[in-house]
């Protein structure tokens, strides 16, 4: 999912590609240029992120991604074009480095034009251990921006920061942090059109989090959506805030109410106009349920992977929706082995179809919505290697 740190972004030249031979492409997906995206000695895939056409590109697909030993760095490309290319006219791949400590992550999304970042970072004169949130606007024509929106007066550590497009109106940034003794989930929503202070419209605290049970914010024009893993019985709660009109909006806070019980963890949402998309991990198994009504009720949960356990746990990493069509990337943990495996369902969870992959890494997906029926699914992947990590990206054809 970034300024008065004042890092700065890198020449794309410094992540030069390693030529290798491409990937065979699955049936109906055509492999990205280049192929693959990025080859080094420790490649990990953070995020994934498209969009329809902005206000001057599109689709745009956005990759996020950390590279090197801890504590690494952070690396985002993008396509302008649905995911078919991700390099400039002149033949240079497109690739941003982002501040922030690598081995935390980042978070990504696309609105108004440029592509939005959400990493951690110690700010200037901090102490040792110290982490706020960092947020990089990166345009696509060229030029990026950065600034703390966490108060650097404060002492926390931050974790799991998460980032979402209200449409093309906010930025809304959640995230956990340890401070004063507590552990605490928050909200922010910010303004688009500047990096100032006077951007950030309103914080929300949403009360007592587990510190690494992860955190995830969707958001649709007029709604914000947050899941969060609350206490120590790990209990998965959710929010929705409703976005009133105008440049300084009301916002009306709805009931928290606890969808997942004891065990939780990992949340990921998506939202679709009515539609809430929430998977999760519960006891080492990938869960998913579906609101219909802006997040009023959740259906019964389905459980995507059946195998793994809390010490070896099947893990989730992305959540689509678009229409009736539901996209889940996730691992299965099982004998010892890791697989990737995308569970999608073309009929709103009504009925699911696993495929399974060979990389033994990272997988995510983000859809493109076509018509009210139709979607274009954009992935990427990692494969570790034993020299190297490589790092690739498919689209999907029409």
């Amino acid at each position: 999912m970034v300024n008065s740190r004042r890092f700065l972004f890198v020449a794309a030249s410094s992540a030069a590609l390693l030529v290798t031979a491409a990937a065979p492409a699955v049936a109906g997906f055509s492999a990205t240029n280049p192929d693959p995206l990025r080859q080094d000695s420790l490649v990990r895939l953070m995020d994934v992120a498209a969009t329809e056409k902005t206000k001057a590109n599109g689709p745009v697909v956005a990759v996020g991604w950390r590279e090197a030993s801890k504590p690494g760095a952070l690396f985002v490309t993008f396509s302008t074009n649905g995911g078919r290319k991700y390099v400039k006219k002149n033949g240079n791949m497109r690739t941003a480095r982002i501040a922030g400590e690598g081995n935390l992550g980042l978070s990504v999304d696309i609105c108004k034009d440029p592509v939005w970042v959400g990493s951690r970072a110690r700010a200037p004169g901090h102490k040792a251990k110290t982490t706020d949130v960092l947020i990089t606007r990166r345009v696509i024509s060229g030029g990026a921006g950065q600034v703390f929106v966490t108060a650097p007066s404060v002492d926390r550590r931050v974790r799991d920061v998460s980032v979402a497009c209200v449409g093309n109106r906010f930025l809304a940034i959640a995230w956990l942090e340890k401070s004063g003794g507590k552990f605490r989930a928050k909200l922010m929503l910010r303004d688009l059109d500047t990096l100032a202070p006077a951007a950030t419209k309103q914080v929300f605290g949403l009360g007592k989090a587990l510190f690494n049970g992860g955190i995830t914010v969707a958001a649709s024009g007029t709604a914000v959506h947050v899941a969060w893993t609350h206490g120590d019985k790990k209990q998965l709660r959710y929010k929705r805030f409703d976005i009133g009109p105008g440049g300084d909006p009301k916002v009306t806070k709805n009931p928290t109410t606890t969808v997942g019980f004891d065990g939780t963890s990992k949340p990921e949402l998506a939202v679709r106009g009515k539609k809430v998309a929430l998977g999760y991990g519960k006891n080492g198994k990938v869960f998913f349920k579906l609101s219909t009504d802006l997040g009023e009720s959740f259906g019964s949960a389905h459980k995507l992977i059946d195998t793994g356990t809390k010490a070896v746990p099947s893990r989730l990493h992305s959540v689509d929706i678009s229409g009736s069509r539901i996209v889940v990337e996730a691992s299965r943990a099982k004998g010892g082995k890791t697989t990737a495996e995308r569970i999608e369902s073309k009929n709103l969870a009504a009925s699911w179809k696993n495929s399974v992959f060979g990389n033994n890494g990272t997988r995510m997906g983000a859809l493109i919505k076509n018509s009210n029926t139709k979607s274009k699914l954009n992935e990427a992947w990692h494969n570790n290697g034993t020299a190297k990590d490589t790092l690739r990206a498919q689209y999907q054809n029409n």
